[in-house]
């Protein structure tokens, strides 16, 4: 199904549900922003990124085992980018199933 002809139907939503459902099956997934794009280290004003992946390293650091290898190698990156003054940009995202588990999981992506 291409997604282009899809968008000029009415009834888009169910159409693109259908297409999860055909690729994903019971296992389906949705993807939100949890908040805007940001242009460098702060996200709306309300997240600092850097920040955030200080707190992680220090955490691990100090022992922690509360986060994933992922995380922290997020992490470490952010805190690379930031000591060499790279600009970054962020965008956090949530995922979420669809068939109404609790399961979710949180996506960073960096520009």
């Amino acid at each position: 199904t291409e997604l282009r002809a899809l968008a000029v139907m009415d009834d888009f939503e169910q159409q693109l549900r259908s297409v999860l459902q055909q690729f994903h099956g019971a296992n389906q997934r949705q993807i939100s922003p949890i908040v805007g794009a940001t242009d460098g280290d702060k996200i709306d004003d309300e997240i600092n990124m850097t920040h955030v992946a200080n707190e992680i390293m220090r955490s691990y650091r100090a022992g922690s085992t509360k986060f994933d290898q992922g995380t922290i190698r997020l992490a470490q990156l952010i805190e690379a980018l930031d000591s060499l003054n790279i600009h970054a940009t962020f965008k956090l995202l949530t995922e979420s199933s669809l068939a109404g588990s609790d399961s979710e999981r949180y996506l960073c992506i960096i520009h």
